[in-house]
């Protein structure tokens, strides 16, 4: 009987405990403001590294990517140069010399879409299609975690992209290399053409600059300089 009255007082004194700390929880989830808060000068640098099949051949890429924010707008538009320096391209064994690729300059909304691309020469539609389809766009209004948002992207007859659906779900909040970031799982999609690519991942944004920090994707018909369609696994870390 005395055990029992112990196990039944350690209950109470349990069940009391767990009522005020429900009652000291917060009663809603906190919700958050994802964007993006680019600063003119601010650059920073990536290693990527792609591990993919292209006309059934295995093709390895890593390189560095240089991102500079060149100008920053009133209404949250921004102007950012990428150019890719210490590139190695391998087919099977095989290193192939890489061609020099002029930068890209990619002109961005308020909430990430593209709206304009340029660099010395023409862009390539394939350019442009990986630039739209691999982007992150950001939520129009705060959302907790758990919570989706989908975006539409129409067809742009100027950069020659075609319409994708994309959609985004915060997953979480971590620290990821020293940087308290979002989690977020995507998931876009061409909706329109004969081989539509898709593209679904997880990338990890700083929490107060919206910047990537680390992007894992797997990559599926993306378009290629050729005819020929790329599949496979993407990767990109902040270098700090």
């Amino acid at each position: 009987m005395r055990l029992l009255t112990a196990v039944l007082l350690a209950c109470a004194v349990f069940a009391h405990a767990f009522s005020q700390h429900n009652a000291d929880a917060p009663k809603a989830e906190t919700p958050y403001t994802i964007s993006h808060k680019p600063i003119v000068g601010d650059m920073k640098k990536y290693k990527i590294r792609g591990e993919l099949t292209i006309a059934n051949l295995n093709l390895l890429i890593t390189a560095t990517i240089v991102r500079k924010v060149i100008e920053v707008k009133d209404n949250g538009e921004n102007v950012v140069e990428e150019s890719q320096e210490d590139t190695v391209i391998k087919i099977g064994d095989q290193e192939v010399p890489p061609q020099h690729e002029a930068s890209l300059v990619v002109h961005y909304g308020k909430f990430g879409e593209v709206l304009d691309l340029k660099k010395e020469g023409a862009v390539l539609p394939a350019e442009a299609r990986l630039e739209v389809i691999s982007n992150i766009y950001f939520p129009k209004k705060a959302v907790i975690v758990g919570e989706s948002w989908s975006v539409d992207i129409p067809a742009n007859e100027k950069m020659q992209t075609v319409a994708l659906r994309a959609t985004f779900k915060l997953s979480g909040v971590e620290t990821v290399s020293g940087h308290q970031v979002f989690k977020i799982d995507y998931e876009s999609h061409e909706t329109e053409g004969q081989q539509p690519a898709k593209v679904e991942g997880t990338c990890w944004l700083d929490t107060q600059t919206g910047c990537t920090v680390q992007d894992e994707a797997t990559w599926t018909d993306m378009p290629s300089a050729g005819a020929n369609t790329m599949s496979g696994k993407v990767a990109l870390h902040l270098q700090e």
